[in-house]
């Protein structure tokens, strides 16, 4: 999905730790995500409890841009 060679921005997002979080988090970001439909970025998310690893590349944010083709990359916070 966010290739080492993908031109488009890659847009990581931490969902959450459970079920519920997870599908309240991806409802409210459905209008953001149907603004960029027609751009080229990517949407992907990953949880907490499953992947760990990548979490703690966050360093404590709520997501991170990612360009994957230029190998840069910026982590954000996003408000409830």
């Amino acid at each position: 999905m966010c290739g080492e060679k993908q031109s488009a921005l890659c847009v990581l997002i931490d969902a959450g730790k459970s079920d519920a979080q997870v599908k309240k988090t991806l409802k409210e970001l459905n209008p953001l995500v149907e603004q960029f439909k027609r751009d080229p970025v990517v949407f992907a998310y990953i949880r907490s409890d499953e992947d760990p690893l990548v979490k703690e590349s966050f360093d404590g944010n709520s997501a991170v841009i990612y360009k994957p083709k230029r190998k840069r990359y910026a982590a954000i916070s996003m408000e409830s």
